[in-house]
């Protein structure tokens, strides 16, 4: 039998396994999940040669990351991140061959969540998934001291790959396109990030008057919606499939990972558009990420150099 790859987590700050989620279940009342930052996930997944929707992932939000691996193996860290094999400062977006024995580190250092990648790691799965839904408790887990990343499997011949500066058409992380019902009024206004988490973002707005009388209805991910009290709430992967708060429009799918880029204390505007330009930002993405990650997954076969 192959030998076990094996990672013990020696330090985890705020970190959870991840996957695609579970998109298909929301008529059963399970939230999607999975990744926050989904082009970073599948980036990552794609470096050590996995399925970039099923593949087990560490998603780190704060703190550090510290595991010592037992057995070589691909590893790959994407996002904002310093990342050390054994003291040694290495880069991020790259697939890397660590031996068995040494000891990674990963402090998280910027915008959005960090991703970690382990090749032949497996974790069990809930509803077709092993996603870590922490506002209902579905699936997955919280890591910490003392967690083993476990699994058989092909331990990873990876190349090098370095990710270029992609180039998009999408606003910065201080707009966020919307598609509006009703009256958009609301997307005029400055918004300022309040609190976030994987269930959603909340904003801090001028006080509006919204009834709070409104029928409890489905929602996705990425609704808008407006509480009494005069906040705006973006829906996040976590987030509950019914609410009583009125739904004032939806993110389109293309600006949905720059929700989880947005720090406390972040202004930002929302900017509407028609079903027709959601469709051609979301091609547009779907495309230049589709070219990424079949990059990035040829390197991950490859054997390494030298």
């Amino acid at each position: 039998m192959t030998p076990p790859v094996l990672c013990v987590i020696d330090e985890a700050g705020l970190a959870t396994v991840q996957d695609g989620g579970r998109p298909s279940l929301a008529g059963l009342g399970v939230p999607r999940s999975g990744a926050w930052h989904r082009s970073r996930y599948r980036t990552a997944a794609a470096l050590v040669g996995a399925d970039h929707d099923q593949s087990a992932a560490v998603e780190l939000l704060a703190g550090r990351l510290a595991l010592t691996l037992r057995q070589a193996t691909a590893l790959a860290v994407v996002g904002p991140a310093d990342v050390r094999v054994h003291g040694e400062e290495l880069p991020t977006d790259t697939a890397l061959h660590v031996s068995a024995g040494q000891h990674v580190t990963v402090v998280h250092g910027g915008a959005g969540p960090v991703y970690v990648t382990v090749a032949g790691w497996q974790e069990p799965r809930t509803l077709g998934s092993c996603s870590t839904d922490t506002f209902s408790g579905i699936g997955g887990r919280v890591i910490g001291h003392g967690d083993v990343l476990l699994g058989w499997g092909d331990s990873g011949q990876v190349g090098s790959f370095a990710r270029p500066a992609a180039a998009t058409t999408s606003p910065s992380a201080s707009t966020l396109r919307v598609i509006a019902s009703g009256d958009a009024d609301w997307c005029t206004q400055e918004w300022a990030v309040a609190a976030t988490a994987r269930s959603g973002t909340r904003l801090a707005g001028p006080v509006r008057e919204v009834s709070s009388a409104l029928p409890s209805r489905p929602t996705i991910v990425g609704a808008v919606q407006l509480t009494p009290a005069g906040e705006a709430i973006i829906l996040g992967p976590d987030g509950g499939l019914t609410g009583g708060y009125a739904t004032c429009g939806v993110l389109i799918t293309a600006d949905l990972d720059l929700v989880s880029e947005l720090a406390v204390g972040v202004s930002i505007r929302f900017v509407p558009v028609d079903v027709a330009e959601a469709s051609r930002a979301f091609e547009a993405q779907g495309s230049a990420e589709g070219r990424l990650v079949v990059r990035a997954g040829r390197l991950g076969q490859e054997p390494a150099p030298g």
